[in-house]
C-alpha cells in the first residue's frame, strides 16, 4: 500500500461520521490509522538500518580477515626464511663450501622465498589480493615480509667474531652439580625427603 493510498483512507476516515465509541476505541482506530500512515516509512527505515548494520558487519569481517592474512603472511615469511636460510645461504656464505653469497644469489633467495609464500600461504595471499585489488601492491607486500624476516633472523643469528671454544667434559664429577652435605636438588615443597609440618 503506497502513502497516498494510506493519506487517502485517513482523510476518508476522518470525513465518514462514525457511530459513538468508547474512548478505548477511538485510541485503538486512531493507532492503526497511524500504523496504516507511517508504515512505509517505518519499514523503509528498518530496511536502512539493517542494510547499513550488514555493511558494518561486513566491513569488520573484512578487515579481520585481512588482519589475519597479513599475521599468517608474516608467520610464514619468517619460516619460510628460516628454510631458505639453513638449506641454501649457509652453504653459499660459507668460504669453505662451492658457490659464493652475491646480490644475484641474494635476489634469487628473496625471489624464491616470495614464490614459496604465494605457494604455501595461498589463501592468504588470495585475501591480501582480494582486499587490495591491487597485485603489485601484494608483491611488494610480500617482498617487505620476507625483507623484515631477513633481518630478524640476522639480529637471531649474529655469527659472533671468534669461534666458540667447546671444552671436553669427560670427568664425570664435573657434570654433578656440587651440593652440600644433606642437600637435594627439590624445592623444599618438592623434596620426597623432606619431614612433613
Amino acid at each position: 500500500m503506497n502513502t497516498l493510498t494510506a493519506f487517502g483512507l485517513f482523510l476518508f476516515a476522518q470525513a465518514v461520521p462514525l457511530p459513538a465509541q468508547s474512548l478505548s476505541q477511538q485510541l485503538t482506530t486512531l493507532a492503526l490509522q497511524a500504523l496504516i500512515l507511517l508504515s512505509p516509512a517505518v519499514l523503509t527505515l528498518i530496511g536502512a538500518l539493517a542494510a547499513r548494520l550488514m555493511s558494518l558487519a561486513s566491513k569488520s569481517i573484512k578487515d579481520k580477515r585481512v588482519a589475519l592474512a597479513m599475521q599468517l603472511a608474516t608467520a610464514g615469511a619468517a619460516d619460510i626464511v628460516a628454510d631458505v636460510f639453513q638449506h641454501s645461504v649457509q652453504a653459499l656464505k660459507d668460504p669453505t663450501k662451492p658457490g659464493r653469497w652475491d646480490e644475484v644469489t641474494a635476489a634469487a633467495a628473496k625471489l624464491s622465498a616470495m614464490q614459496m609464500l604465494r605457494t604455501l600461504h595461498a589463501p592468504a595471499v588470495q585475501v591480501l589480493t582480494q582486499a587490495l585489488n591491487d597485485p603489485q601492491r601484494v608483491e611488494q607486500i610480500l617482498g617487505t615480509l620476507v625483507e623484515r624476516a631477513v633481518v630478524d633472523l640476522n639480529a637471531k643469528v649474529k655469527p659472533s667474531a671468534s669461534p666458540v671454544n667447546v671444552v671436553n667434559v669427560t670427568t664425570p664429577a664435573l657434570l654433578e652439580p656440587k651440593m652440600a652435605e644433606g642437600e637435594t636438588m627439590f624445592p623444599p615443597a618438592l623434596d620426597p625427603n623432606a619431614s612433613t609440618r
